[in-house]
């Protein structure tokens, strides 16, 4: 029997490779999510200490010169801190995209792996069918006087032979006992 060839051999090695690649993307783009809410995290603590700083500032009495300073730093920093929440949004939208391109790959390979299992399991059963067939092929060419031959070598002659109606066991055989208590 001929070995076994899927013909999408090389359609499946392709679903492979895409959904490695899906992998490797969606793996980045968790690192990329990562990285841009730590950045935003950072962003926002630095808005929080501008803002505390503004606070001590004006209850020490500053100059209207570093109230004004310090008012365009925290606009810089709430400013910093949007665009950061804008990147986190962003790299969260990427993220969810190359998991729906991740979950879409793998479905298809694992759609192409089930019809390579059910084209795989018919070879199988073809060989097996092949192969009974031509062991009961090689089983009906044996004479049949070698056959009986063979038979009465094993010890198996016709003396020997029970008959059909003496293998009855009779129902009785088989009712257990009771005992009253």
């Amino acid at each position: 029997m001929k070995p076994f060839r899927f013909s999408l051999q090389s359609v499946r090695v392709l679903r492979e490779r895409k959904e490695q690649l899906a992998q490797q993307r969606y793996a980045e783009a968790i690192r990329a999510h990562d990285l841009a809410g730590v950045r935003w995290q950072r962003a926002r603590e630095e808005l929080a200490q501008q803002w505390r700083n503004l606070a001590h500032t004006i209850a020490r009495g500053a100059v209207a010169a570093e109230l004004r300073r310090a008012q365009a730093w925290g606009a810089a920093l709430e400013t910093r801190q949007q665009e950061r929440a804008a990147e986190l949004q962003s790299a969260r939208s990427a993220r969810d995209r190359a998991l729906q391109e991740l979950t879409e790959a793998a479905r298809d390979r694992q759609a192409l792996e089930r019809l390579h299992d059910r084209h795989r399991l018919a070879h199988e059963r073809s060989a097996q069918r092949a192969e009974q067939k031509v062991l009961d092929e090689m089983g009906l060419r044996v004479k049949p006087e070698v056959r009986g031959q063979r038979a009465e070598a094993g010890g198996l002659t016709s003396a020997f032979r029970v008959p059909r109606s003496e293998f009855r066991v009779p129902s009785s055989a088989f009712r257990v006992p009771t005992t009253d208590y």
